[in-house]
């Protein structure tokens, strides 16, 4: 069985605050973004089906009217919810906001951890995704775009932080915890059969 690595994604901005992307599944339904990380903050939005997405370990289900953040430097991954046989169409959109101008928006960036506890976005974030998608499928591409671009991000990130925001070494040190449970769970299952041959 080969195992993939985590992959350091990069994204490229060409002056905009966001990159935005579409993820449809094929005419058989099938997609699977393999596990990575970037700087930046990603958001999803599901409009249609279903999929699931790997963060940090934890798994959330993209559902339509669901909007959720993957924060920076985080490992993701999504496919497509293997509970649905019948290949169901996804349509998923995912904005990426740049890591500089998360720091310009939130001068202590780094300390800031965006939450997915909602399971239906706010109706204000909800209407700022669709002005997102509607400004990506009538951009002009003229001088001022970047304004509204900007803007539009900025609003992005209002509406977020009232959905919901805990500081980032609270998270960082739950999943310490976790992790040296992890390894202690490793390291009396090896110390318990270790003398055992192997088969």
């Amino acid at each position: 069985m080969k195992t993939s690595a985590v992959k350091h994604e990069f994204f490229e901005y060409k002056g905009m605050p966001l990159v935005f992307r579409k993820l449809k599944s094929d005419s058989e339904g099938m997609y699977i973004y393999q596990p990575h990380w970037h700087e930046d903050l990603e958001v999803v939005y599901t409009i249609k089906g279903r999929n699931l997405h790997y963060i940090q370990g934890k798994c959330f289900e993209g559902i339509p009217g669901r909007v959720l953040v993957v924060n920076s430097e985080f490992v993701h991954n999504t496919i497509p919810d293997p509970a649905l046989r019948d290949h169901s169409e996804v349509v998923a959109y995912l904005v990426t906001i740049s890591r500089p101008f998360l720091e310009k928006c939130f001068p202590q960036y780094q300390d800031i951890y965006f939450t997915n506890e909602r399971e239906q976005a706010s109706a204000a974030l909800l209407g700022c995704m669709e002005r997102i998608i509607t400004y990506q499928e009538e951009l002009k591409q003229n001088e001022f775009d970047y304004l509204y671009a900007q803007s539009l991000a900025l609003e992005l990130l209002y509406r977020l932080s009232q959905e919901g925001t805990v500081a980032r070494n609270a998270v960082d040190r739950v999943n310490s915890l976790k992790n040296i449970e992890r390894i202690r769970g490793v390291l009396q299952y090896v110390e318990e059969h270790y003398q055992e041959p192997l088969t």
